[in-house]
């Protein structure tokens, strides 16, 4: 069993089901829903979701995700993953996951807490940042 400091959002909403997904349980500066571990203040990982084709996320599980790849030289990313399934072709499209560093999503957007629906990256995020990639 995980102690409560490194338990995930979906572990921590499971055990505690009062737990607000936009509250900030270790009070800093992330919502819980996007806090790596809403019970450790030192961590601040954020996930983050790309809808893709499953021939393009074959190519992300090996290399990650590269710029220049889509129609523009950007990575389209978002905190919200029903939005990121909206971008994936139901039944013919995949999702890819992946936990960034804070510095990364902070340099886009300016902060951590009350994110766009719609991050950008200029630069590539390599494959050990890319966590899973699964059927829509």
């Amino acid at each position: 069993m995980k102690t409560k400091k490194n338990m995930t959002w979906s572990q921590a909403k499971r055990k505690y089901p009062n737990l607000k997904p936009y509250g900030d349980a270790d009070r800093d500066g992330v919502k819980n829903k996007f806090d790596c571990r809403p019970f450790d203040r030192r961590l601040q990982d954020v996930t983050l979701y790309h809808g893709t084709t499953q021939q393009a996320g074959a190519l992300i599980k090996r290399q990650g995700l590269q710029v220049g790849h889509g129609v523009l030289n950007v990575i389209f990313t978002t905190p919200n993953r029903e939005l990121a399934e909206r971008y994936a072709v139901k039944g013919k499209g995949v999702i890819v996951k992946m936990v960034v560093k804070d510095k990364r999503v902070k340099d886009r957007v300016g902060r951590l807490n009350n994110l766009p629906d719609v991050i950008t990256f200029s630069r590539s995020i390599p494959k050990n940042e890319v966590r899973s990639v699964k059927n829509v």
